[in-house]
């Protein structure tokens, strides 16, 4: 990708003549050749005070920094996330920001400046790469010694080593010459192999700045150029084209990078116009020379690749001698000065100077591009990662206030249902009773009327047994079939005329009685509605057992005619008559003593006025009367005689009865019906000792929450000071490198 740069003014070239006037006379020799003081050359050649490639290792710093903040605020937002009910599950999507963060951090470890040089076969790309390096770490020389590509990787490790394709095992080299013999060994490698060169950064300089240079085989050996860009170029922040400065630039060169520019958008290119030193050999046409070549590669980068203008184009063409640079730079790196003219053309000060200027340039343009190739699209990836964890803290934030108001809300309810059954506990028992008490009386009044119904029908029961035969002298067994019917019919009346309607008023009672608990336990229809089937019946149960009721029942099946003397004495009985009390006397019979005496004088007038005849056909009436009756007296009439006696027997006892019957249905009913009120009022009380613990643990909930609330508000602001920190990094070293 091209970086535009603000357009830097081209420094002149500088001729023999040029630079000779910079020295003093002293200086020269009796040759009349230049040389220059040890602590001036050092000046020239020196590195600036801070190098351009700097702002590269401060940029990939500065956003490291950054993305290890950005991943240590996602690690406590995945954590953090989890415990905000409603959100819990965007911590997902937090893991998947975290892996996105740890990948580019990764590639962060591994981004540096590439530098590719590319020409054609002995043009000296190999030297002019150590010449940048100060000392020989590649193969150079006549012929085509690079039959592969060759990277140079800095490394801590006091020796160099270098890893050829697919292997990982490191082989040591401690100079050029067995780097050279390193290289020629591997046969087996592909032109487009790469053989990685570690080399000691304490041994140069520009390594320890995040740079690797890849040297490659002459473009004119006919290689796989798709394969060679594909591999080895899509990195590249810089091209370096070197070129022989005795000749024009070749198709070959031309077409590669034409492939190139396709490929890539806009590559930095800086052309390289090497063995320059060949022009002292010449120097009338040296400027025309210059011009020429200098017109034609501004031409290929302008117009024919169009990659920059033809401001920034004159910024990269450069005339050099990367073989005298590399003596000079040896011979300083072993504490000695070149002689002067040792194996220097004339003019090598201009040559030199034209270097540092390409170094320069180089620099700046390696640093700006890959500052922005590389950094540019990580600070984009972070700005969006920062942006969506922004948006989930205001999500949670959002979530958090809201459960917040929530829980408000529940714990002003919790508190009002705890003051709800405070204040009608009390209450709702005395309306239970209440209900009760009311539902025993309708139960009490129901059972008494169908016992008075059932009694009144006992002479039917009693008449229709056909069971046992009644035998005088022995009626037990009929007494006892008789009592099963009577109680049988008893229960199955009260069942079939009373159960139902106790089932409903027991029913009724129950409904009552959770009607009076609804509205303080609040309980929903379906547990109320299992709360009544799980109740039991009321079942009726055998109160009322004839054996028991006639322990003292004595039948009298002696013969009495209808107009004997106790019949007439049952029958005033039978008219509420007292005829003992009369006779006896009292006050309570003065009214009877009346009739008593009209009864006796009747008798005596009778005697005394109706004559004999008559009275003995009376007493032959009466005598037929008395056997008439006495032949009637059969065991169906003696039968006959018990049932009756055994009815108006067990109507009063059943009379007596009723009373006790009913209030044992009342008390039965009323009895489940003041369970269930404890039971329910039991229900109360768990119900106040559960909404008391509702309402602590909504308190500890809620101030939990507010410290969620505070802490993701927290949170919120440090992320927003990730984009500040983005902001800056961008301010910094993007739009700056853009205005550059």
């Amino acid at each position: 990708m091209s970086v535009d740069r603000r357009p830097m003014k081209r420094q002149r070239s500088l001729n023999a003549s040029d630079a000779s006037a910079l020295v003093s006379p002293m200086h020269l020799d009796r040759r009349n050749t230049v040389t220059l003081p040890r602590n001036e050359t050092k000046q020239l050649k020196g590195l600036p005070p801070t190098s351009p490639l700097r702002r590269f290792a401060e940029a990939k710093e500065s956003i490291s920094r950054v993305f290890a903040r950005v991943h240590e605020q996602l690690e406590e937002v995945v954590s953090f996330l989890a415990n905000i009910p409603g959100v819990a599950h965007k911590s997902e999507e937090v893991h998947g920001l975290l892996k996105r963060t740890d990948g580019i951090k990764g590639v962060l470890d591994r981004d540096h400046m590439n530098v590719a040089f590319f020409g054609r076969t002995s043009n000296g790309k190999s030297t002019v790469i150590n010449a940048l390096l100060h000392d020989k770490v590649l193969p150079s020389g006549i012929g085509h010694t690079t039959n592969c590509f060759c990277s140079v990787v800095g490394c801590n490790e006091e020796e160099g080593f270098l890893l050829t394709p697919g292997s990982d095992q490191p082989q040591n080299v401690k100079n050029v010459q067995q780097l050279a013999h390193a290289v020629h060994m591997e046969q087996n490698i592909e032109a487009s192999g790469l053989i990685q060169i570690h080399w000691p950064m304490s041994r140069c300089a520009l390594l320890k700045d995040d740079v690797i240079l890849m040297d490659s085989p002459g473009i004119d050996m006919n290689p796989n150029v798709d394969e060679w860009i594909d591999k080895h170029c899509t990195d590249a922040d810089v091209f370096v084209l070197v070129s022989n400065a005795e000749s024009t630039l070749m198709n070959t060169e031309k077409s590669f990078f034409h492939r190139v520019s396709q490929k890539l958008s806009k590559p930095n290119i800086f052309i390289l116009n090497n063995r320059w030193d060949a022009s002292a050999q010449e120097p009338d046409m040296v400027e025309q020379i210059r011009k020429q070549h200098l017109e034609r590669a501004v031409a290929f980068l302008t117009e024919e690749l169009g990659v920059v203008d033809n401001k920034v184009a004159l910024d990269r063409v450069f005339f050099i001698s990367a073989k005298e640079v590399l003596q000079m730079r040896i011979k300083e790196g072993q504490s000695l000065s070149p002689l002067p003219g040792e194996g220097l053309a004339d003019g090598y000060q201009a040559r030199f100077l034209e270097f540092q200027n390409f170094e320069t340039k180089f620099k700046a343009c390696l640093s700006s591009a890959a500052i922005q190739t590389k950094f540019e699209q990580h600070y984009k990836r972070a700005a969006d990662i920062v942006q969506q964890l922004e948006t989930l803290l205001t999500e949670a934030e959002l979530e958090c206030a809201s459960n917040c108001q929530q829980l408000a809300i529940d714990l002003h309810k919790s508190k009002e249902r705890q003051r709800q059954l405070h204040d009608n506990a009390k209450r709702i028992r005395e309306d239970g009773r209440s209900v009760v008490s009311s539902i025993a009386k309708d139960v009490d009044k129901k059972v008494r009327s169908v016992l008075n119904s059932v009694t009144s029908q006992l002479t039917d029961v009693v008449d229709n047994y056909d069971g046992v035969d009644f035998d005088k002298n022995n009626p037990f067994p009929y007494k006892e079939g008789l009592y099963k019917v009577i109680d049988d019919s008893i229960i199955e009346q009260l069942r079939q005329r009373c159960s139902a309607e106790l089932q409903i008023l027991h029913n009724s009672g129950l409904h009552g009685v959770a009607d009076t608990f609804q509205d303080v336990l609040q309980l929903p229809s379906e547990q109320l509605t299992n709360f009544v089937h799980q109740v039991a019946k009321p079942e009726l149960r055998d109160l009322t057992k004839c054996e028991h009721l006639c322990n003292t029942f004595r039948e009298d099946l002696a013969f009495n005619s209808s107009l004997s003397l106790q019949s007439l004495m049952r029958m005033a009985q039978n008219l509420n008559i007292d005829v003992a009390g009369m006779l006896v006397g009292g006050s309570n019979n003065r009214n009877y003593l009346i009739p008593l005496i009209g009864v006796t004088g009747c008798a005596l007038v009778l005697i005394r006025y109706v004559s004999w005849p008559v009275i003995g056909t009376g007493l032959l009436c009466y005598g037929l009367f008395y056997g008439y009756e006495r032949l009637r007296w059969t065991d169906r009439a003696q039968r006959s005689t018990f049932n009756q006696q055994l009815i108006t027997y067990l109507r009063e006892k059943l009379v007596e009865q009723i009373s006790l019957t009913g209030h044992s249905y009342t008390r039965i009913i009323e009895s489940d019906l003041t369970n269930q009120i404890e039971r329910l009022n039991h229900e109360v009380v768990q119900a106040q000792v559960q909404e008391l613990e509702r309402g602590r643990n909504l308190t500890q909930e809620q101030k939990k929450l507010l410290e969620l609330q505070e802490h993701v508000r927290w949170l919120r602001n440090s992320s927003r000071l990730l984009h500040t920190d983005l902001s800056d990094f961008q301010a910094s070293y993007l739009v700056e490198q853009q205005l550059d």
